[in-house]
């Protein structure tokens, strides 16, 4: 019944611990090392936790950096085991040094040095790294939701599984697993089923999908933290918040997903929220996109440019002493610009980040799963 990050931690904790103190002790085998690591695997993806094409060296890369933060007993052992060699090596005790005289002790490998070659190691594989590539531009932030670690087993191990490209999508069961099957989208028909197609390029996908299932799901939690800051009737919890088109008082007005009317004919003139502050004449324009994570910067250019049209005849018919255009970008399998905190904190400091991007996660996961029956 735990979740994803407490298992790990169970596992870490109570079984990894029982190898680590043999260590430097017992002579384990390579052999024997790998097959209880395999063991393991084999649990976790019975278990849904681990996809059986999942990358193996980033399941034991740290959750901060994008990992699952799993302990190896292979790297627990040569770990500790160059711990030892190195206590027994410095200690003045004769009987110490008499053993490391002998030279009977492994040698194993700092924790640098494993953590390093896991890195490596993944960032050499073709498919495993291309997401990691992709998304350089990152914030570190973007792993909030694997630090956290409050999603269910199966919805991690499938979304790090799409991370890495390990998903069978028609594409790569044709490019990839070298199989007859047609590589278009099974649903339009019109290009190649890639992941990044199937969670946010399909159009038959637009309109329901993306819209409804994310990002309405994103927006409503900002729509919901606007209402609380400035005392406008809202539920008690986000998730039960149903925005209305308008939404007003003495001091400020609120519209979700309304049509500006403006002298000019504007293409972009329906942002998703647009908060208008009557005592100060300043006016907030929000508008959410979660797009696939190579596009996230581009995408938050597009929003800002996008509405300038509408920023400058807002500014003039309403007399606003101040118009904002604020992007708010949210890569469909969680990353995030560096410039995304200050963004957040300009709608405001109390809206929460980790809400926002566990509702993107949960649309995409359940985007995934109606597309490809997992």
């Amino acid at each position: 019944k735990l979740n994803s990050k407490n298992v790990i931690s169970a596992i870490n904790s109570r079984a990894i611990s029982i190898i680590r103190y043999s260590a430097g002790i017992i002579k384990w085998t390579i052999k024997e090392m790998k097959e209880l690591d395999r063991k393991t695997r084999k649990l976790l993806t019975i278990n849904s936790m681990f996809h059986k094409r999942g990358d193996i060296d980033r399941l034991y890369i740290k959750r901060s950096e994008g990992g699952r933060g799993m302990i190896s007993v292979e790297d627990c052992i040569a770990i500790e085991s160059n711990s030892l060699l190195n206590y027994v090596r410095g200690s003045n005790e004769p009987m110490l040094q008499a053993v490391a005289g002998e030279n009977i002790m492994d040698e194993g490998k700092t924790k640098r040095q494993v953590i390093f070659e896991r890195k490596e190691n993944l960032k050499n594989k073709n498919l495993h790294s291309v997401f990691f590539e992709k998304t350089e531009f990152r914030d570190e932030r973007s792993w909030h939701w694997l630090k956290h670690g409050d999603l269910k087993r199966a919805t991690e191990g499938m979304l790090m599984a799409a991370q890495e490209q390990a998903l069978r999508t028609k594409s790569i069961k044709h490019y990839i697993d070298k199989t007859e099957v047609n590589p278009l989208c099974r649903l339009c028909g019109n290009r190649d089923e890639t992941l990044a197609h199937i969670i946010s390029e399909c159009e038959i996908l637009k309109q329901r999908q993306y819209k409804i299932w994310r990002h309405d799901a994103v927006a409503k939690e900002i729509h919901w933290d606007l209402c609380k800051m400035n005392d406008l009737p809202h539920s008690e919890k986000w998730y039960e918040h149903q925005p209305t088109a308008v939404t007003e008082n003495e001091n400020v007005k609120l519209l979700w997903d309304f049509k500006i009317q403006t002298d000019k004919v504007l293409e972009h003139n329906k942002p998703d929220i647009l908060l208008f502050n009557k005592n100060t004449r300043t006016c907030l324009i929000v508008d959410v996109v979660c797009p696939f994570d190579a596009r996230v910067v581009e995408r938050e250019g597009d929003k800002i440019d996008r509405y300038q049209d509408l920023k400058w005849e807002i500014k003039r018919i309403w007399e606003c002493s101040n118009v904002r255009v604020v992007p708010l970008v949210i890569g469909a399998l969680g990353t995030i610009s560096r410039s995304h905190q200050g963004w957040l904190d300009v709608v405001s400091p109390k809206v929460s980040f980790g809400i926002l991007q566990k509702a993107c996660l949960l649309g995409t996961a359940r985007i995934l799963r109606y597309v490809l029956n997992i």
